[in-house]
């Protein structure tokens, strides 16, 4: 199905997933100022969508490559953010950043090297304290860090093991 005009046609879509387009539209070009591309595109992604019978546009990817998956990725990182729930995202041991921040597609912070559950936990929480006031890569580096340190830990038998007089918060 081809677009016409300035219109791009939804109607082969499931409520869901035109919904989800509709909103991602908004976020992405009318609230973000990013640059249309045309409704050939969009109407290009929302025919693959049509054909796979995609309920949702966090369905498994259906478009891979080329100008169409790139679009049909934006639209998805933008429905995605909406219906995540950051605080589920900040206890799981790897955070994907495009739900935390809006600079994060595509970045993750993963703090399972860090064998000593106290220090993961540690700098899981001074990264939460972090999270908007510093670059993705400084939140990196200082997983990097506390990694080279449980590393250390690990070595020593009783450094693995919580500090007795150790409290979060209370340094």
């Amino acid at each position: 199905m081809a677009s016409r005009g300035l219109e791009v046609d939804l109607s082969a879509l499931v409520e869901r997933p035109r919904l989800e387009i509709l909103y991602a539209f908004q976020a992405i070009w009318l609230d973000g100022g990013y640059a249309w591309h045309g409704t050939r595109r969009l109407q290009s992604v929302v025919d693959a969508l049509a054909r796979t019978g995609a309920g949702s546009l966090l369905d498994e990817p259906v478009i891979e490559g080329g100008w169409a998956g790139e679009l049909y990725r934006r639209l998805r990182t933008t429905v995605e953010r909406l219906l995540a729930d950051p605080e589920r995202e900040l206890s799981l041991d790897v955070w994907r950043l495009v739900v935390l921040r809006p600079d994060g597609a595509g970045k993750t912070i993963d703090y399972t090297p860090i064998t000593q559950p106290w220090l993961r936990e540690l700098v899981k929480q001074w990264n939460r304290q972090r999270l908007v006031s510093r670059c993705v890569g400084n939140l990196q580096l200082g997983v990097r860090v506390a990694v080279e340190l449980s590393g250390v830990l690990a070595l020593r038998t009783i450094g693995a093991m919580i500090p007795a007089r150790w409290t979060p918060g209370r340094g």
